[in-house]
């Protein structure tokens, strides 16, 4: 989900997400890191990653007994 999302197309997605049991959404970059969880869902978009921008960092996710995680590492 982006920082702002179109209300319409979000409602179907959220809708679609229930349906199919999708637990995460990973989203590229809006300037501005962004979680919120939708349901079921947690929706995770990415801040830029470029250089000299202060909160740079990327994402870590890992599956361990079928429960998704997920960890940001600063590059800064």
């Amino acid at each position: 989900s982006s920082t702002n999302p179109l209300t319409e197309e979000l409602l179907v997605m959220t809708e679609l997400f229930a349906r199919y049991n999708i637990n995460m959404v990973v989203a590229g970059h809006d300037h501005h890191k962004n979680i919120v969880t939708l349901g079921n869902t947690i929706h995770i978009t990415l801040n830029a990653m470029i250089d000299g921008f202060d909160e740079a960092d990327f994402l870590n996710i890992s599956c361990t007994n079928g429960v998704l995680n997920y960890q940001f590492t600063e590059i800064n």
